[in-house]
């Protein structure tokens, strides 16, 4: 059951039509979607599209637009906070002003590393990399998390605030996923000569905006990325990329691999 939720089929992952049928539905592309129909509040009738056409709903309208397209649909539709929406003349229907606001990423710090016996056929690119298993699986199926010391963490996050963090900051409690890490055997050029680690910033404190360019659907929306603004985020970063380091600098990373290329 898991295979199929997470859209793959014997470990291998796939487009979702070909985990999930497709049979009563129908695609359209390419469609954009101007704003969902809301007559009243809390009331959806349907799906106004760009070029005018109009889809009624018989049951309901699920939006799954992704993490800048929703709010942008969202804001198009009347919802959202109301001088976003006067500035480009579209009217208020629900007072939300969180739409858009609070997204978050776990972006991270990438580290590549010249494999010193790429004859031995350990990464993707090499002719030694023929198994069919090989494709199988998902980078969180080898995932390890770590947290951060704790006093550290704590005077970033009063950095951050410009005041003392109590100890029972959600953050600060334990255990917490922080960090997670990964190695990839592959790297650019994909020629199996490449192993890449990873350190990625889980639960990050920075927040982006989506907000909108114009009413018109066709335009893309604006966002302020906003990544790494806090110094607990960068705290974290600096932190796992020096556990990345620490781990290829082992005895056995040393002795099959050494440093190629930088974050």
């Amino acid at each position: 059951m898991a295979d199929i939720v997470e859209s793959r089929i014997k470990g291998k992952r796939v487009v979702a039509s070909a985990a999930y049928s497709l049979e009563g539905v129908t695609v359209m592309t390419p469609t954009i979607a101007r704003r969902v129909i809301i007559p009243s509040l809390n009331f959806v009738t349907g799906v106004e599209l760009a070029d005018g056409r109009i889809f009624a709903a018989r049951r309901e309208v699920i939006l799954s637009a992704g993490s800048i397209r929703t709010p942008q649909l969202l804001m198009l539709s009347g919802i959202g906070a109301a001088k976003e929406l006067e500035k480009h003349g579209i009217g208020q229907i629900v007072d939300a002003p969180e739409v858009g606001r609070n997204l978050w990423d776990h972006l991270g710090l990438i580290v590549t590393y010249k494999l010193r016996h790429p004859e031995i056929g350990t990464a993707v690119g090499s002719p030694g990399w023929v198994d069919p298993l090989f494709q199988n699986g998902n980078p969180i199926d080898w995932f390890t998390t770590s947290s951060v010391p704790r006093e550290a963490l704590k005077a970033a996050l009063s950095q951050d605030s410009g005041t003392d963090i109590p100890d029972d900051h959600h953050l600060l409690s334990s255990p917490r996923c922080h960090l997670a890490f990964f190695v990839q055997y592959v790297g650019r050029p994909i020629d199996g000569t490449l192993i890449t680690g990873y350190a990625l910033n889980k639960l990050p404190p920075s927040r982006r905006r989506v907000s909108l360019a114009s009413s018109d659907p066709g335009d893309k929306p604006k966002f302020d990325n906003n990544h790494f603004s806090t110094e607990a985020d960068r705290y974290r970063l600096r932190t796992g990329l020096r556990l990345v380091s620490k781990m290829f600098n082992t005895p056995v990373g040393e002795r099959n691999s050494c440093w190629e290329g930088g974050a």
